[in-house]
């Protein structure tokens, strides 16, 4: 069993323009990012938006060296 105490979220996806918003960049700057493969997204319908919760695996995943137990 687990004494792990960290909080757990579910980040809904977001559209471009907020999340670029949030980060503090431009959203042309995330729609390259995007294109090269640094941010990961989702279709939902017509539109594409930023999938935060992937996002967010990837910065545990980076300060923990891979290691999510």
């Amino acid at each position: 069993m687990s004494n792990d105490t960290t909080p757990f979220y579910i980040s809904p996806p977001m559209t471009t323009q907020r999340y670029a918003e949030l980060q503090g960049i431009s959203e042309e700057t995330l729609k390259k990012q995007i294109s090269r493969g640094y941010v990961s997204t989702i279709k939902v319908g017509k539109r594409r938006l930023v999938n935060t919760y992937a996002e967010a695996a990837k910065c545990i995943e980076d300060t923990t060296g891979g290691d999510t137990k």
